[in-house]
């Protein structure tokens, strides 16, 4: 004889693979959108200051426009604040 499912594992159960169904979805919009474009290469980059461009060319330090946070943008020498404020206007967020 086959054990009883009960309602509260069938819930749990099915939590589960919605969960998964989700988490299947992000993933393919991640690799639908995984066209990442270089700040070096990007169509905006000649609108930056030039002190930004020369501590973002001076290294190639592979950041990408639609992914890179405050933390990581600042890592180069002289990217303090201000140029940062100049990246986020010209990238729109």
């Amino acid at each position: 004889m086959t054990k009883q499912i009960s309602r509260e594992q069938y819930d749990t159960a099915l939590n589960l693979v919605e969960e998964y169904h989700r988490q299947i979805i992000i993933d393919s919009k991640i690799v639908k959108t995984s066209h990442l474009t270089l700040i070096t290469e990007w169509e905006k980059f000649y609108l930056l200051s030039q002190r930004t461009k020369n501590a973002l060319s001076l290294h190639d330090y592979g950041f990408h426009v639609e992914t890179i946070d405050k933390e990581t943008f600042q890592r180069p020498r002289n990217l303090g604040q201000h140029c940062w404020n100049e990246f986020q206007q010209l990238r729109g967020y």
